[in-house]
């Protein structure tokens, strides 16, 4: 049985391996964008690379929620926390804490950033916009490793519009998504949406494990004499139930100005349990919220203000017990608010340039049970041109940062006003209409985090002392376009980091040296010395009427430096290689839309603090099938897949000689059918 799935996945990736199912489609090149410059341009048109992920390419990939169309995007991997990662997200090696994640240009929580890939409704996105590399520059100390700007759907251009989904997965899986919008002739314009998702959860429990039996052996994590030990063969998915609402009102004047007010709510109820000395589970109802407003306002034909104020909240009451009932439940909660306001001026009075300044505030409180409540104030000014010189395009900017001693915590009482500037100059140079270089150099710098700092968590806490961080950036790389239905693009980044703040796991002695009782290992945040990450991306894309095709591949290099060895050695968890590809075939006559998909990541290796290897997970592959099929003369379609084709296959196994269906949980083959209305 194993030796078909073997050769199944090699014929699937040698099938594709002439062509990744979200980089920029032949339709993104006429989206407009605005993360690279903070200002409206085509994609093709932008001094720095940015992969654009339209509706085609979500609603042909087959993906069910946005963590997979994360998944599809050259350098970035997402393996959620279904798969139990401590690393979720990762941009060319680094964490979600480095990646900027907005809505619409306003970012999201900064404590609870990546969560919110998990709860983003599919159906109300109109294209992914990502800047690979660090830009800091313009957005700030978390975009060190790349920004992922989510824009959602506006539809202006019809009086009513309306969009329904529905679909069921045979693991049991439920989620639909329903939504509305209104225009007026008057310039009013207003829409709202609501989504869900529910997962029932499989476990499947051994029977009580004696205390005499190793800690190794029954996964508990204990010996204890006095303690009954617990563990589970395999755990799919955890009990979730996931909620989400959007909704917009505004009032557009003109075509130059309008306001709205946005509101988002996401929330989580969970239930996730743990192999630990009593087989304890944690029940968690997270919830996520913002409101934002904003305003466009055109002064003139060459001179313009916009701006926009957010309010954010993270809270995560969590409750932990014992599964053997001896113990009464703990209740926690964590809560992180954050304030953001910005306004910026834009100016093209000169022909040949684009000027474009702002102020950014960002105030941010965290409170949590048992410990002390903290606050955070950060203001920056930013500015930059975009100067065209014939075939030759510069974008020199810089960033003054401004942190203010607010928090009045014991913890913080030391702390002082810090004051440093980010520049940054990016390049394109159009040598040929079908052959485009470019290049872009740039700082950062970045001030722990609330949770870095004070936040305690499940086997693991924060360090108080953190040091900021200081980031050196350079990316070179060309887009080249052989052919009209053929596109190659080849990207080279490399990143060094001063003081990099990074969560490192401690194995210890049980019960010696460990402030976290029996558990057999704790995680810590400290600032590790030097760090380099760098590496390449290369994509090709090929379309025709009815075809088209795509090959990513993404090499990773990520070393620190260690006094001990007096040499850079290696940093565990990061993935070194991926592949991700896909092809898509649209049948003429009855529109009917064949897409075979697929990602792989090589196994991520552990290090000891020497840099020798000691263990590695199992590889990690998900290729999906899925057949959508319009009804005609109908604004409907209906769509069937299958996820997970090859049923968590592996070409190499853990060190623990453990394949990827052990080593991950969440991820099983599974048979998806839907059906969803557009008008």
């Amino acid at each position: 049985m194993a030796n078909y799935k073997k050769v199944l996945a090699g014929a699937t990736a040698a099938l594709l391996s002439a062509g990744v199912f979200a980089q920029e489609s032949a339709s993104g090149d006429d989206v407009i964008v605005v993360t690279a410059a903070k200002v409206e341009q085509k994609a093709e048109d932008t001094v720095e690379k940015v992969t654009i992920v339209t509706e085609e390419d979500i609603e042909k990939s087959g993906a069910h929620t946005l963590n997979d169309v994360i998944n599809s995007i050259p350098g970035v991997s997402y393996l959620g926390r279904s798969v139990g990662s401590s690393e979720p997200l990762q941009m060319n090696g680094f964490t979600d804490e480095y990646v900027k994640i907005m809505i619409d240009g306003v970012a999201v929580s900064r404590s609870g950033n990546a969560n919110i890939l998990e709860q983003t409704q599919l159906d109300n996105i109109d294209h992914i916009e990502v800047l690979n590399g660090s830009s800091s520059a313009l957005y700030g100390s978390d975009a060190i490793a790349g920004v992922i700007n989510i824009i959602t759907k506006k539809n202006r251009e019809k009086r009513w519009g309306f969009q329904a989904k529905q679909e069921f997965t045979s693991s049991g899986d439920i989620s639909g998504e329903a939504g509305v919008s209104f225009n007026s002739e008057k310039g009013l314009f207003a829409q709202a949406s609501l989504g869900y998702y529910h997962s029932d959860g499989e476990y499947d429990w051994d029977e009580y494990v004696p205390s005499s039996t190793s800690a190794e052996a029954s996964g508990s994590g204990t010996t204890s004499e006095d303690a009954t030990s617990y563990r589970y063969k395999s755990y799919t998915n955890p009990m979730e139930s996931d909620y989400s609402g959007h909704a917009t009102v505004g009032y557009k004047i003109d075509d130059g100005r309008e306001v709205s007010v946005t509101g988002n709510l996401s929330t989580t109820d969970s239930e996730s349990y743990k192999s630990t000395s009593a087989g304890s589970y944690d029940h968690r109802e997270t919830v996520q919220g913002s409101v934002v407003a904003r305003t466009d306002w055109a002064l003139n034909d060459t001179n313009a203000l916009s701006g926009f104020f957010s309010f954010g909240h993270y809270g995560v009451p969590t409750e932990t017990a014992p599964f053997d009932g001896t113990s009464e439940v703990t209740e926690s909660e964590s809560k992180y608010r954050d304030y953001e306001g910005e306004i910026q001026y834009k100016n093209d009075m000169l022909e040949n340039n684009s000027f474009l300044a702002g102020l950014n505030i960002i105030g941010s409180t965290y409170d949590a049970d048992g410990e002390d409540s903290h606050k955070s104030l950060f203001a920056a000014l930013f500015a930059q041109d975009i100067i065209t010189l014939g075939k030759l395009q510069l974008i020199p900017g810089a960033r003054l940062n401004m942190v203010f001693p607010v928090d009045e915590s014991e913890a913080a009482e030391d702390e002082d006003m810090s004051v440093n500037a980010t520049p940054k100059l990016a390049a394109r140079y159009d040598a040929s209409e079908s052959f485009v270089i470019r290049a872009s150099a740039g700082m950062g710098y970045r001030v722990p985090t609330f949770t870095q700092k004070y936040s305690t968590f499940y086997k693991g806490h924060g360090d108080p002392n953190l040091k900021p961080e200081t980031s050196y950036t350079a990316n070179l790389g060309f887009d080249a376009k052989p052919a009209d239905d053929l596109k190659i693009s080849v990207n080279g980044f490399g990143t060094y980091v001063d003081d990099m703040i990074e969560r490192v796991m401690y194995s210890t002695p049980k019960g010696v040296g460990n402030p976290y009782g029996n558990y057999n290992f704790y995680r810590i945040y400290e600032n590790l010395d030097k760090v380099i990450s760098s590496g390449v991306n290369a994509q090709i894309d090929w379309q025709n009427n009815d075809w088209k095709v795509s090959l990513a591949y993404n090499f990773l290099y990520f070393r620190q430096w260690s006094d001990d060895e007096d040499d850079w050695v290696k940093v565990s968890g990061k993935i070194p290689h991926q592949v991700k590809l896909s092809t898509t075939y649209t049948v003429p006559a009855s529109k009917t839309a064949l897409n075979l998909n697929g990602y792989w990541y090589a196994p991520r290796p552990t290090y000891d603090a020497t840099g020798a290897y000691t263990e590695k997970t199992a590889d990690y592959l998900v290729v999906n099938f899925r057949v959508d099929q319009p009804i005609p003369s109908t604004h409907a379609t209906i769509y069937a897949s299958v996820n997970d084709l090859f049923d968590s296959f592996s070409f190499t196994n853990s060190s623990e000689d453990e394949s990827m269906k052990d080593s991950y949980t969440g991820v099983r083959r599974s048979f998806t059918i839907g059906a969803k209305y557009n008008y």
